[in-house]
Formats: C-alpha cells, sequence, structure tokens
C-alpha cells in the first residue's frame, strides 16, 4: 500500500541487508595487507565520528541450516543501531569456518572454543541457545544420559562442547550436514539415535512444531535443553573486520530488550 509504514527493521535503509558478492569473498582490499586493512578501518571509523558517512556495509556468512528469516531480522536490528548495513550468505559450514579464519567476513552463529579464541575474535553473546535431543524413543533427560548412543550433530558444534567438566565421552558422534528435514531423515533412516537440535529460546512447543512440521509426527523431545551455547558474531583477530566488534557489541546493549522480543515473542 502507497505510503504504509512498517515496523520492521529489514525496511529501514540504514539496516540494509543484501546477498553476499563474490567481490566481498576476496580480501577486502587487494593488494593491500590485513595489518593496512586494519589501519584504513580505524581511520575510517575515527573519521566517521565527526561527520555523516554512508553506512559501512559488512560481509557476514551463516552456515546453511541458520534461520535466515529471524537472523535475517536480528542483523536488521544491530545495524540499525550500529548504523551498519550488510551482505548476508548462507554457506556449508566448512565453508564458513574457511572465510571467517581467512579475514574474507564476519561470521554469525560459530561457537566459541578455546581453540577458536586463539584466531578469532567474538563480541558478547546476541542469545542462549538452547540444545535438545530429538529422537524416535527414549530421549535423554540430560546430557549424561547420552552414554551409550549413537548422536547426530549438526556440523557447527564443537564435540568439546558435549564433554562435561573433562569426562572422556562416552557416546559415538557424527556430523551430519543439511537443513532441519534432511538431518531428521537422516534421524529417521537410522544413522543415529538421536539428533541434537538448538533452538533460539526455551519452549518446548515451537520446537516441536518445527520438528513436525520438517519431519512428521512421531519423533519426540527431551523435556527441555541438555545444555545452552551463547550465540555470538566473530571476526578474525587480524582481519578488517575484527575493529567493528566493539560497535556491534554497543549496539548489542542497546537492544538487548528488542532482541530479546525478537528471539522470544512470546515468554511463558
Amino acid at each position: 500500500m502507497p505510503g504504509a509504514q512498517t515496523d520492521s527493521p529489514l525496511q529501514d535503509g540504514r539496516a540494509r541487508i543484501r546477498p553476499m558478492t563474490p567481490a566481498l569473498l576476496k580480501p577486502p582490499m587487494p593488494g593491500v595487507t590485513r595489518r593496512q586493512g586494519l589501519i584504513a578501518v580505524a581511520s575510517g571509523l575515527a573519521a566517521s565520528a565527526g561527520r555523516a558517512e554512508p553506512a559501512p556495509e559488512l560481509p557476514i556468512a551463516m552456515a546453511e541450516g541458520t534461520d535466515a528469516t529471524v537472523m535475517g531480522e536480528l542483523l536488521a536490528l544491530l545495524g540499525q543501531e550500529a548504523g551498519l548495513t550488510w551482505q548476508v550468505e548462507r554457506v556449508p559450514f566448512t565453508r564458513l569456518l574457511h572465510l571467517v579464519r581467512n579475514g574474507q567476513c564476519l561470521a554469525l552463529g560459530l561457537g566459541q572454543t578455546p581453540e577458536r579464541a586463539r584466531t578469532l575474535a567474538f563480541s558478547q553473546p546476541l542469545f542462549s541457545a538452547g540444545l535438545w535431543a530429538v529422537g524416535t524413543a527414549n530421549v535423554p533427560r540430560k546430557l549424561q544420559d547420552l552414554a551409550g548412543r549413537r548422536v547426530c550433530i549438526p556440523p557447527g558444534m564443537h564435540q568439546d562442547t558435549l564433554l562435561a567438566d573433562g569426562q572422556p565421552r562416552t557416546f559415538q558422534l557424527e556430523t551430519v550436514s543439511g537443513d532441519l528435514a534432511q538431518r531428521l531423515r537422516m534421524l529417521r533412516a537410522g544413522r543415529c539415535e538421536l539428533l541434537l537440535v538448538s533452538h533460539r529460546n526455551g519452549h518446548a512447543q515451537q520446537l516441536q512444531q518445527r520438528v513436525d512440521e520438517a519431519g512428521g509426527p512421531g519423533l519426540r523431545l527431551s523435556r527441555g535443553p541438555l545444555l545452552e551455547q551463547a550465540v555470538r558474531l566473530c571476526a578474525a583477530k587480524d582481519s578488517p573486520w575484527a575493529a567493528y566488534l566493539p560497535r556491534l557489541d554497543q549496539a548489542i546493549h542497546a537492544q538487548r530488550a528488542q532482541l530479546q522480543r525478537l528471539l522470544d515473542p512470546h515468554p511463558a
């Protein structure tokens, strides 16, 4: 309807999101070292404080199984607050790791581990996602109940996440790719006894609906999440994009309540 107004941050020009172009999957400044790139970005950030300039456009990648609609709204909200725009790409997880480690973009949803923290800088948590078990029978109630089971996990999950207090692993892990429907088909085909699924809030009914729509009836959830993980933004420490993380941290802090409403619109 002409002239109609919308509250969606996706419609705000300052929070524009568009697909990532091949050019942005290359080093951000051809012929320029990462150190020089960092200096250039820092200079640009300082200069922008004194005058109005076009919003910087940042490349960011997320895993192909990510909920693009909700995460797109999340990025739009942060972009609006921070004065940034985005070029977004969903890619296989191995590609996501390659891109962010090589300083070609930021990443959304990559778990923070001691190994990754040596080379990647992470933002403050955007939200906490619960990790739930899905199965056809005998669904565990806690992490320790995975003992002796064959468990499928998504590519983005670091196996150390599932080891409690440094205890040796007592279950068999297998990484499975694809969207939720594809992973649930593997579960039904017997590739594993349980599938671990991440969900952005604690509502079992909402997750059960997702599972039923993607995999059909008859699949059961654990009574609650087996554990929770912080979801963050990250960038290679020696990349130009790492210089934007403090700015994004400020946006996360300023929009904390709105982020919560976006991710959990019907709190208990």
